[in-house]
């Protein structure tokens, strides 16, 4: 695999099938405790960029060391909700270009200045 398309979810606010998943599942607290911010595929990730944890092993999903290893991985994400996520998503490192929406873009502009 030389390219991945994924998507960018928000844990703050929640904006994520998997926010939900991790509520029923009983793991939602403990996460959010941890700092969870955003997820990509069924990788965690804080509001620095540090990667939390993963839930790869309750999931069918790429997992961070394969996501890690694809030389292009291109993010989509949009929206008011969705800056904070894609703000810790671009800090990890894991992700190489995003396609958003002009006033997501322009917010992140103006946070990392």
């Amino acid at each position: 695999m030389t390219k991945a398309v994924v998507a960018i979810g928000s844990w703050s606010p929640p904006d994520s099938q998997l926010y939900d998943n991790a509520g029923r599942a009983g793991a939602l607290d403990e996460l959010l405790a941890a700092g969870v911010k955003a997820e990509i595929c069924a990788t965690l990730i804080d509001e620095n960029g540090a990667v939390v944890g993963s839930v790869a092993e309750r999931a069918l999903a790429v997992s961070t060391e394969q996501l890690r290893g694809i030389p292009e991985v291109i993010a989509v994400a949009g929206g008011p909700s969705k800056t904070g996520a894609v703000a810790a998503a671009l800090r990890s490192g894991i992700i190489d270009s995003l396609v958003t929406d002009a006033a997501l873009a322009r917010r992140l502009l103006e946070t990392t200045g």
